[in-house]
């Protein structure tokens, strides 16, 4: 098949195949990386939730740290939906 076609053809099918060979390597490594990096975030997440998250043992003011942590994101998403609204009206 490939010997039917022309110059213009074999340069044309030399080209694609040119472009697409580096973009597949391309794909297959990042969709890799991809999947490493999910898996040593939440393995990270956890590590740090167990830290966050052990105020029994330190006997210190039990609870702060996550209480205050869960404030802080409720306050942020309060304004992430006032800065939304506005933005809507």
């Amino acid at each position: 098949m490939i010997s039917r076609l022309g110059i213009r053809g074999k340069l044309l099918l030399a080209g694609v195949v040119l472009t697409l060979a580096p973009l597949a390597t391309v794909a297959v490594v990042v969709y890799r990386q991809n999947g490493k990096m999910t898996n040593a975030a939440s393995v990270r997440t956890l590590e740090m939730a167990e830290k966050g998250l052990d105020d029994i043992g330190r006997g210190g003011q039990p609870g702060y740290p996550a209480i205050g942590r869960l404030k802080g994101l409720a306050e942020l998403r309060g304004v992430e939906m006032a800065l939304a609204h506005g933005a809507r009206a």
